[in-house]
């Protein structure tokens, strides 16, 4: 029989419907929600004696939109309780969740559990359970399905997602992005498919997908994606002491002045700054009239606080605008006015994989600074400055 860890941490999976609001204010005892043990109940009574569920709570829920750095450290520390070792460990892991954050937690996941031998699936659904749309049974189900055929045979955090109750797509964890409103779709930041969950059975998207899904260690510890490079080395799960609300994200808009953000409070040790979608972002202004909304003044303002200034994501092109150039030459000195600060370029990353291997290096390191090339060695975190090879083709 295959065992399986179950842990509730709320969601919409985990929520009730109460004069047309959602909430898991109904929970019955303390870190369980109201919709939570629906999903083991139905599975038993449609694959009865099949699975033997090991049930873990995270006490309180939490609605994701509601997700904090502070909800993230209480998983981490339940996480540390679990044996994933020895021989009574799971065959894998399921972790029910909100679609609201589900990208960042499954990016964060992917960095925390890099090591871990097992499956680990994120289950989520649209609706409440008890919705005749709700595909969180179909999504759980086809996690079973997935940790009993592929366990040993593929390791990493996976979201699947059903958007017609019929087939499941899979998602890797670390290649998932936020889900798009209105749409309510979610991609892998490549654009690339991975592959999907139909009748039980995991197919791969491609034969390369295909072939990676045999292998027991891949890469990094965890899926197969577009780009891998390195591979992690580190017990995050135990490196991790604890977790810190340290990093800073920018998102660009038309508009946006840097001399509203303050970096001299709440304990910044990082910004991380996300670019427009050619890789850009604002760096040639009127000095006069905008020099506070360029990325030019900002970095300088992070550079002299030691508080590096960290890009996600670019692709390693030679060729690039003329914004992306400038910033790549720019150099600033630290607050001793001695050392040199340059802005830091992420390679080939989703936002929210960047976001959680910064929080997490960080969180591990504590003071200023970039983060040393071992660390970003274990967190398979790859600068531009650290790429020996770069692509010169252009695709503007």
């Amino acid at each position: 029989m295959t065992k399986v860890l179950v842990i509730f941490t709320g969601g919409t999976i985990g929520s009730v419907q109460e004069d047309g609001v959602r909430t898991l204010h109904a929970a019955n005892a303390p870190g369980e929600s109201p919709g939570s043990f629906l999903l083991i109940e139905q599975y038993r009574r449609q694959h009865p004696n099949t699975v033997e569920f090991v049930p873990l709570a995270l006490a309180p829920p939490y609605l994701s939109e509601n997700a904090t750095v502070s909800c993230w450290s209480r998983l981490l520390n339940l996480l540390k309780t679990v044996d994933f070792d020895s021989d009574a460990a799971p065959a894998g892991v399921i972790i029910t969740h909100g679609t609201d954050t589900l990208a960042y937690a499954a990016a964060f996941l992917s960095v925390l559990l890099a090591h871990v031998q097992v499956p680990v699936l994120l289950v989520s659904s649209g609706q409440p359970l008890a919705h005749r749309l709700a595909n969180g049974h179909k999504n759980f189900a086809d996690a079973v399905s997935f940790i009993q055929n592929m366990a040993g045979k593929m390791r990493g955090v996976f979201v699947p997602y059903s958007y017609d109750l019929r087939k499941t797509v899979l998602y890797p964890g670390e290649c998932i992005t936020q889900s798009q409103p209105f749409i309510h779709r979610f991609e892998n930041y490549d654009g690339l498919d991975f592959g999907c969950i139909e009748d039980g059975a995991f197919h791969a998207a491609s034969p390369a997908n295909a072939a990676a899904v045999q292998q027991t260690n891949l890469p990094g510890g965890v899926s197969q994606c577009a780009h891998k490079n390195g591979s992690a080395r580190m017990n995050m799960l135990n490196s991790l002491k604890n977790l810190d609300n340290c990093v800073l994200l920018v998102t660009p808009y038309v508009g946006l002045d840097y001399a509203r953000i303050n970096l001299d409070e709440g304990g910044i040790r990082a910004v991380l700054h996300a670019t427009y979608h050619s890789f850009t972002m604002c760096a040639s202004v009127d000095e006069d009239k905008d020099k506070t909304s360029s990325a030019k003044w900002f970095f300088a303002q992070c550079a002299k606080r030691d508080i590096p200034l960290y890009f996600a994501s670019c692709d390693g092109r030679r060729e690039r605008y003329e914004s992306a150039d400038i910033m790549q030459r720019l150099a600033a000195p630290g607050a001793d006015g001695k050392s040199v600060n340059s802005p830091v370029f992420i390679l080939h990353s989703s936002l929210e994989l960047a976001y959680a291997k910064l929080l997490v290096g960080h969180s591990i390191q504590k003071g200023t600074g970039i983060l040393p090339k071992e660390l970003r060695g274990n967190l398979n975190l790859v600068l531009l400055s650290d790429n020996s090879h770069v692509d010169n083709s252009f695709t503007p």
